[in-house]
C-alpha cells in the first residue's frame, strides 16, 4: 500500500498569522485522504471563535430572506427579517448549548418568548434560511455535520476535481444510514446522500454540495466564493437550486463580516421584557411577565 504524507501539517508564520502547508501524495490510501479533509476543516472551524454575518437569499422569483447570523461554539442565533410580512418585525432562533429559543419583536420590542425548544429543530429553521453554518456545521435537510456524514460508508472512491478553477477532493456518500438519538433509539435515514466537493486551498471547505433523498438529487448548492479573513475562509456567495422545480432558484450573500470580535452576552440569553408572552414548551404553561 502506498503511504501517505497527507497528515504531514506544517505550521508556517506569514505576516498575516499563521498558514498551512498540506503536503498531499496524489493517489494515496482512501482513510488517509479522508482524515485529511477532516484534519483541514477542523482547523478552518476552530479558528471560528465569534462571528457575525448579514445574510441575504434572494430567488429568481423575486423573493427575499435576509437577516443576522451570529454564532460561538455551542452557540448559534439568526435574526430573521420579516418586515414585509405583517406586524411581526423579526423572528430569532436560537440556541445556547442545549436550550432551544424562539422570539417575536414588533418594532425592536419583544412580544414572544418561547423556551424549552428542540435544538435540532432550532438549527433546522436555521439551515431553512441559509445562515453560513448550513454550508459547514450542519447541513441541509436535517442538521447533519460534516463529522457525521463523513463517518459514513462511502458511495465510490474519492476523486479529484475542479469546481469553479479550484482544486477539489469529491466525497460521495449515497446513503446516511442510522443515527442513535437519546431517549428515542435509532432512525434509519438510508433514504438521505450527499456529494460533496471539498476546497483543496480554501480551508477544505464545501466548495459544492448536492443533496439526494431516494437517489434523485433535490438541492444543489454552489459553487461557493470563498474569502480569505485573517487565517479564516469563509463564504461569501453561492447559488441554489431545487432541481425538481427549474424555477427555484436563487443566490446566498453573506456580508459585513464580523470574524472574532466581541459578541455580548445578551444575544444568546436575551433579556424578556415586562409584558412578554413566555411559552415553556417543556413545562406546558404559559404567561406573560409583570
Amino acid at each position: 500500500m502506498k503511504k501517505i504524507f497527507a497528515g504531514l501539517i506544517m505550521a508556517v508564520l506569514t505576516a498575516g498569522g499563521i498558514s498551512l502547508c498540506w503536503f498531499v501524495t496524489i493517489g494515496s490510501g482512501q482513510g488517509e485522504t479522508l482524515e485529511l479533509i477532516r484534519k483541514g476543516i477542523h482547523y478552518n472551524i476552530e479558528l471560528i471563535r465569534s462571528c457575525q454575518s448579514n445574510f441575504e437569499v434572494s430567488y429568481q422569483s423575486g423573493n427575499t430572506k435576509k437577516g443576522v447570523w451570529f454564532y460561538k461554539p455551542g452557540y448559534e442565533r439568526i435574526d430573521l427579517d420579516l418586515a414585509e410580512g405583517g406586524a411581526v418585525e423579526t423572528t430569532v432562533f436560537l440556541y445556547n448549548l442545549e436550550k432551544g429559543i424562539a422570539c417575536k419583536y414588533e418594532k425592536g420590542i419583544m412580544k414572544e418568548y418561547s423556551l424549552g425548544l428542540d435544538v435540532s429543530s432550532i438549527i433546522r429553521e436555521i439551515n431553512n434560511v441559509g445562515a453560513p453554518s448550513f454550508l459547514f456545521l450542519h447541513l441541509w435537510p436535517l442538521g447533519f455535520s460534516l463529522d457525521e456524514i463523513l463517518a459514513k460508508p462511502l458511495g465510490a472512491p474519492i476523486v479529484e476535481e475542479d469546481i469553479a478553477g479550484m482544486k477539489c477532493y469529491r466525497v460521495d456518500i449515497p446513503k446516511y444510514g442510522q443515527k442513535e438519538y437519546k431517549g428515542v433509539g435509532t432512525v434509519n435515514y438510508d433514504y438521505l446522500g450527499y456529494r460533496i466537493w471539498f476546497s483543496w486551498s480554501e480551508g477544505f471547505m464545501p466548495k459544492k454540495i448536492e443533496v439526494y433523498i431516494n437517489g434523485s438529487l433535490r438541492l444543489n448548492i454552489g459553487p461557493v466564493s470563498f474569502k480569505r479573513i485573517g487565517d479564516v475562509w469563509f463564504p461569501l456567495k453561492m447559488d441554489i437550486a431545487w432541481p425538481r422545480n427549474p424555477t427555484s432558484k436563487g443566490t446566498i450573500e453573506y456580508r459585513n463580516i464580523y470574524l472574532n470580535s466581541e459578541i455580548s452576552p445578551e444575544i444568546f440569553s436575551p433579556i424578556i421584557p415586562s409584558g412578554t408572552n413566555v411559552v415553556d414548551i417543556g413545562a406546558r404553561i404559559h404567561y406573560k411577565t409583570p
